[in-house]
């Protein structure tokens, strides 16, 4: 076993259910890819602020934090068939963050 598994079981031994899992092999390619590549109800996302660490991300069901200004590799989509709705929408600017929401017309 690498160090890197070693340290992937330890991490993922004392995390919750909840917790990020560290993905190095993620491919982000496109959406369908970046699914494939983690476990079930999470998607493989780019750390915003540290562009090399990248780890499979949980998928936001019904209240969850969303990228309403579309689709980043720092994010994954709402669990279908929600829809991620902005925090903030004035005429003049809209937020790019968003909760999903369920929505039946946009």
């Amino acid at each position: 076993m690498s160090l890197c598994n070693g340290v992937l079981l330890l991490f993922l031994s004392v995390c919750s259910v909840q917790c990020l899992f560290l993905a190095h092999d993620c491919l982000m390619t496109n959406m369908t890819t970046r699914m494939d590549t983690c476990p079930p109800g999470s998607c493989c996302s780019v750390d915003p602020t540290e562009p090399t660490l990248v780890y499979c991300k949980p998928i936001s069901e019904l209240g969850g934090p969303c990228h309403a200004a579309g689709e980043t590799n720092a994010s994954c989509p709402c669990k279908s068939p929600l829809k991620c709705v902005p925090n903030l929408q004035v005429p003049t600017w809209t937020s790019k963050y968003g909760t999903c929401q369920n929505v039946t017309t946009l």
